[in-house]
């Protein structure tokens, strides 16, 4: 996939739509993908770094997670991992969604799952941005 590749934006989408990516080659030919979405979550701003020798799209993904989503988290996913961990030491459930809420980031190529555990939380984007490009690169 080059530089070039568009995708119709998912901001927007509810989880069951199909949104529409179209991919250019390097020789001009225009690829059409019809992606699924099978989650939607508010991101707050998608940050894509250059495309590197393998031709692979990489980048960070920056979102807010709000006490009442974790609150309301499903078993198994990450922010019901990231509770049960912060109540070991016997905060309420109140006190731990409280405390996680706040933006986090997570390396993610764009249309795939992230491939790294999400970084969090902190007061601002802002904030989740200076630690990202400090610690990572990104």
């Amino acid at each position: 996939m080059d530089e070039s590749t568009k995708a119709q934006s998912a901001h927007n989408a509810d989880a069951g739509d199909t949104i529409r990516m179209v991919e250019t080659t390097d020789a001009g030919q225009e690829i059409v993908h019809n992606v699924k979405v099978v989650a939607t979550w508010d991101v707050e701003n998608v940050k894509l770094d250059d495309v590197d020798d393998t031709e692979e799209l990489d980048g960070v993904e920056y979102f807010h997670v709000s006490a009442a989503e974790f609150a309301n988290a499903e078993d198994g996913s990450w922010q019901a991992d990231r509770l049960a961990e912060y109540m070991e030491d016997g905060s309420s459930l109140d006190e731990a969604c409280k405390a996680l809420a706040g933006y986090y980031y997570w390396s993610c190529q764009i249309g795939c799952i992230p491939d790294s555990e999400a970084y969090g939380p902190f007061a601002s984007e802002n904030e989740a941005k200076q630690d990202a490009f400090d610690n990572w690169g990104w």
